[in-house]
């Protein structure tokens, strides 16, 4: 898995472990309209095994305490995991990390994310020089945006459902898709107007060797 961030310098320690996805349904019945991720613990979600591991290590260095980390929106079940992490330190300051079933990014400062656009992707690709196999990224946006819209490479336009983090400005969604029509190629985000602020293409060409 390389993780290419998006016009957003954000400092990347891939793990190297090869950890099974495990995810858990929301059980919503067919006819009721898919609602956000929840915000929780990490310690009561379903993340896969080797992210509980990583999680202390990348928390302290940030001054989090691990058992206080929430996972702010995952991909949809049936998907590679992918999630946004969110913790706070003792001085109150609100830190986030990027993570999928293979990796994640240590913490950063929130606040810092968002110092020229409203809008933070993080992208993720698997596969060879000849063939993406897996596409996925994180979206955290501030309380200027209100909708985000993703365009994927085969066409379809559909908006995703945020996951807002309690008591901060912040919002954050994940997406992952092994087939290369639903492989997620444009996002948009939308202020409550309706008025475009920002937009950032996916990266989906080959990872070079």
């Amino acid at each position: 898995m390389r993780l290419k961030t998006i016009r957003t310098a954000i400092a990347v320690a891939l793990l190297g472990a090869a950890i099974g996805a495990t995810y858990l349904g929301l059980g919503a019945a067919q006819a009721t309209r898919p609602s956000a991720a929840p915000f929780r613990r990490l310690v009561s979600a379903p993340a896969p095994p080797g992210l509980r591991d990583a999680i202390p290590v990348i928390a302290k260095k940030a001054g989090i305490d691990p058992a206080a980390v929430s996972e702010a929106g995952v991909a949809a079940p049936g998907t590679p995991y992918r999630s946004t992490l969110v913790g706070t330190d003792h001085s109150g300051r609100i830190w986030v990390a990027f993570a999928s079933a293979y990796s994640t990014t240590s913490f950063s400062l929130a606040s810092s994310l968002f110092a020229h656009r409203p809008m933070v992707v993080l992208q993720g690709t698997r596969g060879t020089p000849s063939q993406l196999r897996e596409v996925g990224f994180s979206v955290v946006v501030n309380a200027s945006v209100t909708r985000v819209e993703l365009e994927t490479a085969g066409g379809s336009t559909n908006s995703l459902l945020l996951t807002r983090w309690p008591n901060t400005p912040y919002a954050s969604a994940s997406v992952s898709a092994t087939s290369k029509e639903d492989f997620p190629k444009t996002v948009r985000a939308y202020n409550a107007a309706g008025r475009l602020v920002d937009v950032q293409q996916v990266d989906l060409t080959p990872i070079q060797p």
